[in-house]
């Protein structure tokens, strides 16, 4: 079973910052022991895409979205056995 410590140390963020936004989410954690399950970790997604959604909407009417590219860092070649 996968800890709040494990599922913050795995994002890269603060302990204290995922059992904040897990609370805010509705989600019963007690401390950086408490486990983290499947369920939890979908209720905490939901509540920050709805928490991003509504961010999004108080930016105004003029607010314009723009698109995100990803590029690749670099480029390989993959072989095939016998070729």
């Amino acid at each position: 079973m996968v800890t709040v410590k494990d599922f913050a140390d795995e994002l890269k963020r603060p302990v204290e910052e995922i059992l904040s936004q897990f609370r805010e989410a509705g989600v019963a954690v007690d401390g950086a022991s408490s486990p983290v399950s499947a369920a939890d970790k979908v209720a905490l997604l939901g509540y920050l895409q709805q928490r991003g959604r509504s961010a999004g909407v108080s930016l105004g009417a003029g607010a314009e979205r723009r698109p995100i590219t990803l590029k690749r860092r670099e480029t390989s070649e993959l072989r095939l056995g016998g070729a």
